[in-house]
């Protein structure tokens, strides 16, 4: 067990978390490639796109509301079983049908176990205690960002023929190491930490009157589809001006190393620093950012992704402490499941009206040009909505932490 200032580091959680990104960006591109080896159209893989994210629009809330009833530890196990079963039966999928259920099943078992671990570590814990806990989850949560593609498509493709059925050969392996591991986890917590059923948690609709509660996850889930605008765009970029293939992948590369680095130190920022200062702050810069990129040549992009990923690694586990913090425990599933849900609208909805609003306004220079100036805007009225929302979180924690050790100890 390793001590922060705030208190435990829960490795077991972290390390489920790391290990449930891993699967998650590792799996997704081999899936895409795998539909390509059976000759899916394009709108069979973007229909493999979407069942991945199925799970999170639908499943998002109930499962909130379940792990509310039931405590973490159940759903856990629950979604600790489905990951590996869901890797084995596309790894071993001979039809894309099978593979679109496969995807769609894993995706019910990521936003289970997301949900489950964020619940899990919101347990009974102060505003400043939350950032230190959200800012290990999610730093472990980019590891998973950076390994996942390493172990899926760089390892395999070191090899001849066959790089697809090693990439998800590797998964299975990992698959079975979260799956144990998570089901340990779960069964730990579930035994160790009773779930004591509080007073009934509150309905959707009172969640999102709460006070700043909907600019909170207006706020997530714009920085998450602007990084996935990025994603898309910065190699249209790259080649526009001359910049390889491989360059685009260090920047991107850079932008994720970063954010795992101010997750780390997200604690101790925060103990300096106003969440509403962070959050403001690292939002706008991230808008600057964006709208500057179109005119950078690669050492300015490096900049840039800095910038972004610092900033944005900040953002995703201070609006986890937002959202967990002005709910009383009984409803901090249900929030935090509203919360993943509406960071997926958002990354649906915010593209497509990017996409719509790009065409009349061809005279600010390419697609990727035009799309991350859009972004930049989407941005700025985000950080300048955070800049104005009510919230109450920034002032000195005013009641004694009763952070379950068992739990620090998972």
């Amino acid at each position: 067990m390793v001590r922060t200032v705030e208190g435990a580091v829960p490795w077991g959680l972290v390390g489920v978390m790391a290990g449930t990104a891993v699967l998650s960006h590792g799996l997704r591109p081999l899936a895409g490639y795998r539909a390509v080896e059976m000759g899916a159209s394009a709108f069979e893989i973007g229909l493999l796109a979407s069942a991945f994210a199925f799970g999170a629009l639908v499943l998002a809330l109930p499962g909130g509301r379940l792990i509310d009833r039931i405590g973490p530890g159940p759903v856990i196990i629950l979604a600790c079983v489905l990951l590996p079963a869901s890797v084995t039966a596309a790894a071993l999928a001979v039809s894309l049908p099978v593979l679109i259920v496969s995807a769609s099943a894993f995706g019910i078992g990521q936003i289970l176990a997301v949900v489950a671990l964020q619940s899990a570590v919101a347990r009974d814990r102060t505003p400043s205690q939350l950032d230190t806990v959200f800012g290990w989850l999610t730093a472990g949560t980019s590891v998973g960002q950076v390994l996942g593609p390493l172990l899926a498509l760089a390892l395999p493709g070191l090899v001849s023929t066959g790089a697809t059925a090693t990439g998800l050969l590797i998964l299975l392996g990992v698959s079975a190491a979260v799956g144990s591991g998570g089901v340990i986890v779960g069964v730990r917590l579930r035994t160790a930490v009773p779930h004591v059923r509080e007073a009934r948690g509150r309905g959707s609709a009172r969640i999102l009157r709460i006070p700043g509660m909907p600019v909170a996850f207006v706020a997530s889930g714009v920085v998450l589809a602007c990084l996935d605008l990025l994603a898309v765009f910065l190699p249209l970029w790259a080649a526009e001006n001359g910049v390889s293939r491989s360059a685009a992948g260090v920047l991107l590369a850079t932008r994720g190393a970063v954010s795992l680095v101010s997750r780390l130190g997200l604690a101790a920022l925060a103990r300096r620093i106003s969440r509403r200062t962070l959050i403001v702050g690292s939002t706008g810069a991230g808008a600057g950012a964006f709208a500057l990129l179109p005119a950078l040549d690669f050492w300015g992009a490096a900049v840039a992704m800095v910038v972004i990923g610092f900033g944005f690694g900040l953002v995703q586990p201070l609006t986890l402490t937002w959202v967990a913090s002005v709910v009383a425990p009984a409803s901090r599933g249900a929030a935090l499941g509203l919360r993943m849900m509406s960071n997926r609208l958002v990354q649906v909805v915010l593209p497509l009206g990017i996409g719509v609003l790009s065409t009349p306004l061809a005279f600010l220079g390419s697609s990727s040009s035009r799309s991350l100036i859009l972004s930049a805007v989407a941005l700025g009225v985000s950080a300048v909505a955070s800049a104005s929302a009510p919230w109450d979180i920034d002032g000195p924690d005013d009641r004694e932490p009763q952070t379950d050790d068992t739990v620090q100890n998972i």
